[in-house]
């Protein structure tokens, strides 16, 4: 499972559903499009925190590829990739109704054998 939060949106870009599944739905087809990950859209979980304090469309919007295990296919190459997708991809559908004047993309590491995971 890969989770993508997406920081520093503002209330009123998260106030109408169709937004945020626009997001979801350009995020989810530029992932699945990178064949070496070998992922599908249910294997994408998404999280959009409110932060009512972000009110400018001038904050930078940081986006956190989470939970992306460490695997051989999965090259620095492969993981550089994915950032530069999910950075052009979240700008396409965002700048229907806002600017963006920046917008970044990180991956932490993750390995579930190396780092504290446990699912139920």
């Amino acid at each position: 499972m890969v989770l993508i939060v997406v920081y520093n949106m503002r209330v009123q870009d998260l106030e109408f559903e169709e937004r945020i599944e626009k997001i979801e739905k350009a995020l989810t087809d530029a992932i699945v499009a990178i064949r070496e990950l070998r992922l599908t859209g249910k294997d994408i979980d998404f999280n959009f925190p409110m932060d009512p304090t972000v009110e400018s469309e001038d904050i930078p919007v940081t986006i956190e590829i989470k939970e992306f295990e460490e695997k051989p296919e999965r090259t620095q190459g492969v993981r550089q990739r994915v950032s530069d997708a999910v950075t052009k991809t979240f700008r396409k559908p965002v700048e229907e109704w806002r600017g963006l004047p920046f917008v970044e993309a990180f991956i932490p590491p993750f390995n579930s054998r190396r780092d504290c995971y446990s699912s139920a």
